[in-house]
């Protein structure tokens, strides 16, 4: 009996939003399992503890605390069970209530703690079930309800409270057995109206996090399909509605989430039919509908549903003979699945999760049933093949399949399920590179040339040209450029940033290149104010082949200045569109999208300048503010494989605080002027409403939190060298070259810009 219990064996796992897959079975006569990162690579186990011979691992579990378990066969039938961390290292088990050397073990669970139950047979078919501490030391049960006479424990459950349900059979192996156990390890029947009443089998069970449960199997003579609800105190309750099994058959397979919702499969109708039903909390039954319900003779094997209802189910059809597998809607819809990695001959698919993003994993037997079959499947149903060096390499099949859920590593940024989105906050750079670099170097040339007004007056409050107050009273005797009330100038700049690894974002590259043309009028008494336009192409590239976001920004801002001899204020308002083309990787997959959005961008500087010995030198202390307030529309990305994101309309903004101090040098000529600048200053960038954001898969009713933009804080240090040339003669044109870095401990940019002007 337990040879054909073995090929029963189910286990249906939560997934959460990072994780790495588990999976176990039999490949080319011997026990298989590995590890499955979340861009679905296949790493080998190691360790001490490694199946040594012959066998079948029957079930894996694995948990959010980094631990799992895998349980079967080894070395001809001898029991196998062994931990499993979150870097594939086994290790055996130890305590008072290990199994014996024969016997096998089917089935195994854990929660978030990383407690677990492990169940199977041991020795002559004596059922066997023990509790698995974190540190894997093993824990006889005890109470009113242990098995009894020869049998095996085929299914086992666990919530995060510990406590759990274990099934299969007892008194010779022939009656069913099914009872709650405590965290402790204590045993308790189930009661009320429901129970099995003859000979049978259960075949699986499920537990939520309130301890509410669902049990299915066989009973009356093992031909009698058999399901029921438990509560948290164990009474079970019958299931109704109009979509129960039919005739002869069993349920193989039950699944239920947090909110009570289950999903039931097996067989009816004599036990050739495949059966499925949803089920509500209160026991309602409700069929499956669609264009993806079975067709022929056959069974779900497996089953499984996320916190959002989303349910998905496999088996085998077509007279037994084809694999079987379909998305479940929480209206009960079924979807086939797609894509190039389907099954391709005889075969079933015998193991089933998925997480609460609406991915899936399934795993069985192909290619005329004798392959092992594991594919990732969207939550729009298309099927995305696994690689890597542990893949299964001969016959065989994939019994099992579990998730863990460790902390975010560089290793998962690439998942499926990703950690962040884009470029992060890089989409302020270049709004920052204009407004805190092109248009504020900009003001210091309007400050020269705008001296040459005032510079015969003997009023020198007069002045505005705070470079020309402190340089040109002096070493020039003839007024430049008097008469020039306008100024033509346009500005090319270019910044390279790179941001090194933050939050969930990897690192990124950003290149940034573009241009402002500017209009002057000084015909104001101590100010001057402008127009002007710019464009940005703004690339940010992900580290590891990740993606890459190339953004096109165009904006149009208006500014002004006002001077007097110890105080200069400056302010512009920007304003602007954007087109993003953004493009995502993981596991060689391609998803694009367009995004779009506007900023709206205020800048505020006031300086002080002090004047030295001489007045050709200047210190100046100054404090800039720059907020870019952010508004990004809605999107979809599209691509081949269904993991596609579907995002909402996000708004955040990022203060850049700048304070420090600059120095002047002024040389003058009899042609004009040379003006040298250095700066040292102290930036802050910081965040705001750049919380992670909750988003979905293109299909899936489920959300989950990623970061579109970054909430880290930044503390820089800058410095600046500029020079510039000012004709006197206004028929000539001035210039301008400037460099700017910031720099911080996972933070560097370095700005180059180059401003062409002329007065008239």
């Amino acid at each position: 009996m337990y040879k054909i219990l073995a090929t029963l064996m189910l286990l249906g796992t939560s997934i959460r939003v990072f994780g790495l897959t588990l999976i176990g079975g039999i490949d080319d006569g011997n026990p298989y399992a590995a590890l499955v990162s979340s861009t679905g690579v296949t790493t080998a186990l190691t360790g001490a503890a490694l199946p040594t011979g012959s066998g079948m691992i029957d079930s894996v579990a694995i948990a959010s605390s980094g631990a799992g378990i895998i349980g079967g066969q080894d070395n001809t039938n001898e029991t196998y069970v062994a931990l499993v961390s979150s870097a594939g290292v086994t290790t055996a088990l130890s305590g008072a209530a290990l199994p014996g050397t024969f016997g096998r073990i089917f089935a195994v669970a854990i929660n978030d703690s990383g407690a677990g139950i492990i169940g199977g047979f041991s020795g002559t078919f004596v059922p066997y079930v023990a509790l698995v501490s974190p540190t894997g030391v093993t824990t006889a049960l005890s109470g009113a309800i242990t098995p009894v006479g020869s049998g095996l424990i085929s299914v086992a459950a666990i919530n995060n409270l510990g406590a759990g349900i274990i099934g299969g059979t007892h008194l010779g192996g022939i009656v069913p057995y099914v009872a709650l156990v405590s965290s402790t390890g204590v045993t308790t029947p189930l009661t009320g109206g429901v129970l099995p009443t003859g000979t049978g089998v259960i075949l699986n069970v499920g537990i939520n996090s309130s301890g509410a449960g669902i049990v299915g199997g066989r009973d009356t003579g093992s031909v009698a399909p058999y399901v029921a609800l438990v509560s948290p105190a164990g009474v079970t309750t019958a299931l109704t509605g109009g979509a129960l099994p039919i005739g002869n058959g069993e349920v193989r397979a039950v699944a239920i989430n947090d909110s009570g919702e289950s999903i039931i499969g097996g067989a009816e109708n004599g036990n050739t039919t495949p059966y499925a039903a949803l089920v509500s909390p209160t026991g309602v039954t409700t069929a499956l509908t669609g264009a993806a319900l079975p067709t022929g003779t056959g069974r779900i094997r497996s089953v499984a549903i996320n916190s959002s209802g989303e349910a998905i189910m496999g088996g085998q059809d077509n007279g037994n003979a084809a694999p079987y597998v379909a998305l479940v809607s929480p209206t009960g819809v079924t979807t086939a699945l797609t894509g190039a990695a389907l099954p391709t001959g005889d075969g079933f698919i015998n193991s089933v999760t998925i997480n609460d993003t609406g991915i899936a994993i399934i795993g069985g037997l192909d290619n005329m049933s004798t392959t092992p079959y594991v594919a990732l499947v969207s939550p729009t149903g298309v099927t995305t093949a696994l690689s890597g060096s542990a893949l299964p390499i001969g016959g065989g099949s994939i019994s099992s399949v579990g998730i863990i859920f460790p902390e975010v590593s560089e290793s998962i940024l690439t998942a499926i399920v990703p950690s962040s989105f884009g470029g992060g906050n890089s989409f302020a750079n270049s709004i920052f590179a204009l407004t805190s670099q092109v248009l504020p170097n900009h003001y210091g040339y309007q400050h020269k040339a705008s001296y040459n007004q005032a510079s015969n007056s003997p009023n020198f409050d007069q002045e505005i040209g705070l470079l020309a107050d402190a340089s040109d009273v002096i070493r020039h005797k003839i007024p430049c450029n008097k008469d020039a009330n306008y100024s033509l100038w346009v500005a090319g700049f270019g910044d390279y940033v790179r941001q090194q690894k933050t939050g969930g974002f990897p690192k990124i590259t950003n290149w940034i290149g573009g241009a402002m043309l500017g209009f002057d009028y000084r015909g104001f008494e101590n100010g001057v104010i402008g127009f002007g336009a710019a464009y940005a192409y703004n690339y940010a590239n992900l580290s590891g082949n990740q993606g890459n976001t190339k953004t096109h920004q165009e904006f149009l801002t208006i500014y002004g200045s006002w001077n007097r001899k110890y105080l200069f204020i400056n302010a512009a308002l920007w304003g602007g569109l954007y087109q993003s083309r953004n493009t995502r990787r993981a596991m060689g997959m391609t998803s694009r999208a367009n995004i779009d959005g506007w900023l709206l961008t205020p800048h505020l500087e006031i300086s002080t300048p002090f004047y030295g010995k001489e007045p050709w030198f200047v210190v100046e202390p100054f404090a800039m503010f720059d907020w870019a307030n952010n508004w990004q529309d809605s999107f979809k990305e599209t691509g081949p494989s269904g993991f596609n994101l579907v995002v909402g309309n996000q708004y955040t903004s990022l203060l850049r605080s700048e304070v420090g101090l600059r120095f002047y040098q002024s040389l003058g000529y009899q042609w004009g002027s040379v003006i040298l600048q250095e700066k040292a200053s102290w930036v802050n960038k910081k965040p705001f409403n750049a919380n992670s954001t909750h988003v979905a898969f293109t299909g899936s009713v489920s959300s989950f939190g990623i970061e579109i933009f970054s909430n880290q804080t930044q503390n820089l240090g800058a410095v600046q060298f500029s020079t510039q040339f000012i004709p006197c003669k206004k028929k000539y044109p001035y210039g301008a070259i400037n460099y700017q870095g910031e720099f911080g401990s996972a933070f560097q940019s370095h700005f180059f810009s180059i401003e062409i002007g002329k007065n008239f």
